[in-house]
């Protein structure tokens, strides 16, 4: 698996935004269809026990009924309207719909045909009459809003595929950028940043001799490949975490779609005094965890660009493997086969589906805590107070180098080699002119694109705060701010490396005493980075 495979996992939005449009066949929307079976529902319940069932009916007009026990009067041939005393028919007018709003409806008319004699009002005529069911379908209107209402505005999963996979994605380009492996046996890489280190590995291997260039060669050439590795590495871990959110809400998104096509269906069922009955289910697919766990993979584990392994567990870091208890199905029963027991049903399985949410939020969350803690140098003290800088320095090793400045003074012993014309073009124009600087490029955009990438992170999963683990869900920004630093620490070592065997050799070809004394202050610099850690204490 690897990066591309992102791509599969785009979300088809269609049905999930349609949830307020309105349907060509129905002309009304699935939540409002949702509402209509909800009200039906109510009405059946409400009227159960008050009218005849055999004279109940739900149609284009809306509800028509007769009271309970209606006594049976009149001939052998059939009723005679001069002598019978007829049960009173009742209308009720249903709601309509504007999107998912509901306007009006609730409306109650009796019956009066001309010359029929009705029976007089009894309980049951009272309590049809009494009952307000304009403001009980407003109250089933209100609490279908309030059980949907977190749910309509979940992030869209595709932004975040663009982001990690598309071609102007931030985190992409780092990716692409800081996609290097490798030691002084080799760099792998299709990056610009692994040819650079390559050339200067392989092809300038012999530029200069001494104590000093080994040290050179030891220290930052054959180091850089591995450093730039691990930071490859913490972006993976980060990366890995957006890419499970991505998941959970495309599976929120199928989630809230099933429940509600689900719901409207046993509300219908409650709705209809034939199939009223105990024992029908409104549930949706889950399986949240196994799609973060696969999505996870995607960034974390596996093979990368050119060869580059993605062993983000090797690193020392933590990935999300496996979601505890996570349920492929998540479903509740109406035990009551009406409309009170459908909308718990319907509210319990939104509630069942946050809690799956949080189940795979609470992972992705713990893993980006545990690896900035570990970044830090947090974990090497057990939990127990902030870190030494020893301890914080031994942290960041993974992702820099430690480079011991070139110094002629010191023992550091330098030799350039000469072409044929005596000069040493291969150091200057190779090393000093293109190696390093490409490096140091390519770091510096490295670092932009990483700061780039944290800042749209936290906007690409926001989210209401009662889904999930809250708003922000499984965003820890500080990772990507410790990225950024690690990375602009290499380009500023690389900077200064550059200085350093630039003016080593103008030294030792000039012994121009400026260039001498900024030799210096360029050591000087380079010794005392070596001796502080980059992270904020």
């Amino acid at each position: 698996m690897g990066i591309n495979d992102l791509e599969n996992m785009r979300s088809d939005n269609h049905d999930y935004n349609g949830l307020s449009v309105a349907n060509n066949a129905t002309g009304f929307t699935p939540i409002a269809d949702l509402k209509r079976a909800a009200i039906d529902a109510y009405v059946w319940q409400v009227l159960k026990d008050h009218v005849s069932e055999v004279t109940y009916t739900r149609d284009g007009s809306g509800y028509s009924f007769e009271r309970k026990f209606a006594p049976q009067y009149g001939t052998p041939y059939g009723p005679d309207p001069d002598i019978s005393i007829m049960p009173r028919t009742y209308k009720l007018t249903p709601p309509t719909f504007e999107g998912n709003n509901l306007k009006g409806g609730g409306d109650l008319t009796p019956e009066q045909e001309k010359g029929v004699k009705y029976s007089p009002d009894n309980s049951d005529d009272r309590f049809i009459c009494q009952h307000n069911f304009a403001d009980g379908f407003q109250q089933v209107n209100n609490r279908v809003d309030r059980a949907l209402e977190p749910w309509l505005s979940l992030p869209d999963p595709n932004p975040i595929v663009d982001e990690l996979a598309g071609s102007s994605g931030h985190f992409k380009k780092a990716y692409d950028l800081l996609a290097v492996a490798g030691s002084d046996t080799g760099v792998t890489g299709a990056s610009d940043l692994a040819f650079y280190l390559r050339t200067l590995i392989v092809d300038h291997s012999e530029a200069m001799a001494g104590a000093s260039w080994y040290a050179f060669r030891t220290n930052y050439a054959h180091a850089m490949p591995g450093a730039v590795n691990g930071n490859f590495q913490l972006l993976c871990a980060g990366g890995s975490a957006l890419a499970g959110e991505q998941q959970v809400f495309v599976k929120a998104r199928q989630g809230v779609v099933n429940i509600v096509s689900s719901a409207i269906d046993v509300f219908r069922k409650a709705a209809t005094p034939s199939t009223a009955q105990p024992g029908l289910k409104v549930s949706t697919v889950a399986a949240i965890g196994a799609a973060v766990v696969a999505a996870v993979a995607t960034i974390a584990t596996g093979v990368g660009p050119a060869g580059v392994a993605l062993a983000v567990g090797g690193a020392g870091l933590q990935i999300v493997e496996k979601v505890a208890d996570d349920r492929e199905k998540v479903s509740k029963t109406n035990d009551n086969g009406n409309y009170d027991g459908g909308m718990a049903a319907f509210e319990g399985c939104l509630t069942d589906l946050n809690e799956e949410i949080k189940k795979s939020e609470r992972e992705l969350k713990a893993k980006l805590d545990y690896n900035v803690a570990n970044v830090t140098g947090v974990n090497a003290t057990g939990g127990k107070g902030a870190p030494t800088e020893e301890q914080r320095l031994a942290a960041e090793k993974p992702y820099g180098v430690n480079f011991s400045a070139i110094d002629p003074e010191n023992g550091g012993t330098l030799s350039v080699k000469k072409d044929d014309s005596g000069n040493g073009t291969e150091v200057k124009e190779g090393v000093i002119g293109n190696d390093l600087p490409g490096i140091e490029r390519n770091l510096l955009d490295a670092v932009e694109a990483v700061k780039q990438h944290g800042q749209l992170c936290g906007g690409l999963i926001k989210k209401d705060s009662r889904i999930g683990i809250g708003a922000d869900g499984a965003n820890n920004n500080t990772l990507m701010v410790f990225l950024s630093k690690f990375v602009n620490e290499l380009a500023t070592e690389t900077n200064l490396v550059k200085q350093n065997l630039n003016l080593t050799v103008e030294s030792l070809e000039t012994q121009d005493a400026a260039s001498a004394a900024e030799l210096k202050r360029i050591i000087a610099d380079i010794n005392e980075r070596e001796k502080r850690s980059v992270l904020p204490e």
